[in-house]
């Protein structure tokens, strides 16, 4: 749950759709811009709680969500673009009937707005983790890492072991550099964690190489995706 300092949580929050799944917009938020649900899922969860706010209580939810989505912006990278533009729409079209009747806050959420998009354009330049060889990862690069760590470690003789732990160091590592838009992860001058990275880019190779020396091409989109499906699943609480 992302919490804004400054602000109060308003009644509306838990007004949310149960039936759908989510008690507060900050959740759906949450799981839409992280990619967690789908986008139309996502559009359909929220035009369901905007059909439910009154006229008095809009101002006072537009600027609790804004908040929250500055917030998350600020403290998490925005996966899924589409959920967010989709948000953006929504928000917009209920700002602009605030024009006529309301300038003082029509205005004061126009600039917030804008803060949210300055945001997010600024948290997609800043982040970034680069391999060993100075590469930047992608997203999909960085959880199938972390997906062949997750082997590596399940399948040490001791699960108490130094090197297991220093696997999980590097697995938190990488999931905080993916996770936090302002932090830049260059495994080119981390020791231990170069020695990992060659581990697990090593064992990925090599049992993709065999699947493709037996002919099994879907093998390796499977192998593969199934790393990417462990790291993406991994967060830090």
């Amino acid at each position: 749950m992302i919490r804004m300092a400054g602000l109060v949580r308003n009644n509306s929050d838990m007004m949310l759709c149960e039936v759908l799944g989510y008690r507060s917009y900050s959740r759906l938020m949450e799981d839409g811009f992280s990619g967690n649900i789908s986008q139309r899922r996502f559009e359909i969860v929220l035009e369901d709680y905007f059909k439910q706010i009154n006229e008095a209580s809009m101002a006072d939810v537009l600027l609790n969500m804004l908040g929250r989505a500055v917030e998350f912006a600020k403290t998490k990278a925005i996966k899924a673009l589409g959920t967010f533009a989709s948000f953006l729409k929504k928000i917009i079209q209920a700002i602009l009937k605030f024009k006529e009747k309301h300038p003082v806050i029509f205005w004061m959420l126009v600039c917030i707005v804008i803060m949210l998009i300055s945001s997010v354009l600024s948290s997609a330049a800043h982040a970034e983790v680069k391999s060993p060889s100075g590469k930047t990862m992608s997203a999909d690069h960085i959880n199938a890492i972390v997906g062949a760590l997750e082997d590596i470690s399940r399948a040490a003789p001791d699960p108490a072991s130094n090197t297991v732990f220093k696997i999980g160091d590097f697995q938190k590592a990488l999931i905080d550099a993916r996770d936090n838009p302002q932090h830049i992860l260059d495994l080119s001058k981390q020791g231990f964690f170069q020695d990992a990275y060659k581990t697990a880019a090593d064992m990925l190779h090599k049992n993709a190489e065999t699947f493709k020396q037996s002919g099994d091409t879907s093998g390796v989109a499977d192998y593969v995706g199934r790393l990417v499906g462990i790291g993406k699943s991994m967060i830090i609480r």
